[in-house]
């Protein structure tokens, strides 16, 4: 997780195009689900395995006040887990993609009325945004 937010951004930033930042943002959010899956599967490995422990070293009476503990905490983050990411995720997503070019030509848009950028560009081109 740590090393995908450190090359993601830099794979962006280091494209030729918009489609560098496309591919970085998909890779992001793809990495980031299988990351909390795998956070999840190793929480609950911890939980059974630290049942499991108690359940071997401890006599039957102590093992069941444990369990009862592990399993209420266990309950508590669920239910907090739950109230966050009905809180935090978002009711529709969003995306950073342009179906279409804004701009039909810079040239244009910068001033040079043929279109080329070849001719001497004014500061008049931001009157045409």
């Amino acid at each position: 997780c740590t090393m995908s937010t450190m090359w993601g951004p830099g794979h962006a930033l280091k494209g030729e195009d918009a489609s560098y930042v496309e591919r970085a943002v998909w890779v992001l959010d793809t990495i980031k689900t299988s990351m909390e899956r795998f956070f999840l599967f190793g929480l609950m490995c911890f939980f059974v395995s630290s049942i499991l422990v108690v359940w071997l070293l401890f006599n039957t009476r102590g093992s069941v006040i444990v369990t009862s503990c592990l399993s209420i905490c266990l309950l508590w983050m669920y239910c907090k887990a739950s109230k966050i990411a009905a809180v935090l995720l978002p009711k529709k997503q969003a995306s950073g993609r342009f179906n279409f070019n804004r701009i039909a030509n810079v040239g244009y848009l910068m001033g040079d009325a043929s279109g080329s950028l070849r001719g001497n560009l004014s500061s008049s081109w931001a009157s045409h945004i």
